[in-house]
């Protein structure tokens, strides 16, 4: 471990024959600016060197708070107190009965100071989820979460379909079973069973076209016994498009796929190729 070979410069040595702070100019700038010293932690003691400041330094000699007001503002704003914590007594914004946090307000004031230069903005109440019977609030396109990332999946909100609520405090509504529910009143065992199974089954059935063994093992022989889209050992078969979608039983609508990928393909269509994993 020697020292840095910088003159003058008797810090340990870190990389390339430089010491850390040396180094990280080289490679930040390309050159190691030797006649310029590096910054020192507390070079003034163990205290910010704005007045009357008793945060521990971190860089030019001041603290976290007033090196990040230096460089957004240009400035250390040493008259302007820095936030604690938690102050005592309630938000002065009328009709807020929260506590103090930062700067005189509560964080919800404090954020719309700092962003918009006002606090006292009225409370807009986001509305409800456009779609018929969902009291949930809009986020996005007018739609509440899951509405949303269904129309952004499949392209359509599906509105008959109800969510999956998962309500672990409450049984299986069936006789006898005390395991936590899942979705539709069910456990995660009943539900796979009188629900996801049978509509599963329901699809296959539905689905054009059919195969047998000897062409189904001719698909994975062309695709080397690996998955389709990551080229892992195969798992499971997945039908390109899926059944949900209109997709066939037949030979050139599957693919062996591992369980990973096809989990995370789910039933999206048309799938976009370049979501692929690299071989």
């Amino acid at each position: 471990m020697g020292v840095c070979i910088v003159e003058h410069c008797e810090r340990t040595h870190w990389g390339r024959g430089y010491c850390q702070g040396h180094y990280a100019r080289l490679l930040r700038t390309g050159d190691v600016q030797a006649a310029k010293p590096l910054q020192v932690k507390g070079r003034n003691g163990d205290r910010c060197r704005v007045e009357g400041c008793t945060h521990k330094p971190h860089a030019r000699n001041l603290c976290g708070t007033h090196l990040s007001r230096l460089r957004q503002h240009g400035d250390v704003l040493a008259d302007v107190p820095i936030g604690v914590a938690k102050y005592d007594g309630l938000c002065p914004v009328d009709g807020c009965d929260r506590p103090l946090c930062a700067n005189g307000h509560c964080r919800l004031h404090d954020r719309r100071l700092r962003a918009y230069g006002q606090p006292d903005l009225p409370v807009i109440t986001p509305a409800n989820c456009a779609v018929a019977r969902c009291d949930r609030a809009a986020k996005a396109g007018g739609y509440c979460n899951s509405h949303y990332e269904r129309l952004r999946l499949y392209g359509d909100v599906r509105a008959d379909q109800p969510f999956k609520v998962y309500r672990p405090d409450l049984p299986c509504d069936l006789d006898g079973c005390e395991r936590p529910h899942y979705c539709l009143g069910f456990c995660s065992n009943h539900y796979q069973q009188r629900i996801s199974k049978p509509r599963r089954k329901a699809l296959e059935e539905a689905a054009l076209g059919d195969v047998d063994a000897r062409r189904l093992q001719a698909r994975i022989d062309f695709y080397g016994g690996c998955c389709w889209m990551c080229r892992a050992p195969w798992t499971c078969i997945d039908p390109v498009k899926p059944l949900s979608r209109g997709g066939s039983n037949w030979p050139a609508n599957l693919r062996p796929a591992c369980t990973s990928c096809n989990a995370s393909k789910h039933n999206r269509w048309p799938f976009d190729t370049s979501t692929r994993k690299a071989a």
